[in-house]
């Protein structure tokens, strides 16, 4: 904090100064930028990122006397959130998840043109918890995901599907038998299984615990 001396002066009609006092006053340096940093540098999809955000005015000086309740921006890879956070001797912290995964995801903090330099992060998928199905002309795509739509990389190998499809469906040369089980070989968490025709209608793809829908119309 900078100290500065005013001076109000009181003139007359014929502008003469009859009168002046003089006051200090303490002036806040302008915010310049922020330091970001993480709690961690490795995430589980659907962990918190706690962030410390410290404030800093020109010259990457550290900002001690910001003192200011503020909605930052904050940037996790694609994603952004609004949070309150209240700096106290231009210190602040808050909480973000990480859903999306990723080798390097960049956590920032901005306010308005005030920003930080990115922190990098890495973000692991959670436990498989579904089967996505998605349609791609005839072909039955089935990816291996969790909560939060991160494809499960790991699923790999020849796994015995389950399917249901509509009677409509042409079967010819898809793997699937009699009982409606086919043999899929999964390669980073993605299996597909190849119809003549992909008829309208509902379709289920199931291992084990993990089932998937698709409404094909």
């Amino acid at each position: 904090m900078e100290q500065k001396k005013i001076t109000f002066e009181l003139k007359d009609g014929s502008s003469n100064v009859v009168d002046s006092q003089v006051f200090d006053i303490e002036v806040v340096a302008d915010l310049a930028s922020f330091v970001v940093t993480v709690d961690k540098t490795e995430y589980t999809a659907g962990d918190d990122i706690v962030l410390t955000i410290k404030a800093e005015k020109a010259g990457s000086v550290a900002h001690t006397d910001y003192n200011s309740t503020d909605v930052l921006t904050i940037d996790v890879g694609a994603k952004e959130y609004l949070r309150t956070v209240e700096f106290v001797d231009g210190v602040a912290t808050t909480t973000v998840p990480a859903t999306t995964a990723g080798a390097t995801v960049a956590v920032n903090a901005s306010l308005g043109a005030v920003t930080g330099t990115a922190v990098n992060v890495k973000v692991v998928a959670a436990e498989a918890s579904k089967f996505v199905l998605t349609q791609s002309t005839n072909d039955l795509v089935i990816t291996l995901q969790d909560d939060y739509g991160n494809t499960i990389t790991s699923f790999a190998g020849n796994r015995l599907v389950e399917v249901t499809y509509p009677a409509a469906a042409d079967i010819t040369g898809s793997g699937i038998d009699a009982e409606g089980n086919a043999l899929v070989t999964f390669a980073n968490g993605v299996g597909t299984i190849s119809f003549t025709t992909l008829a309208v209608g509902n379709y289920t793809a199931t291992v084990g615990d993990y089932t998937g829908t698709l409404t094909v119309k």
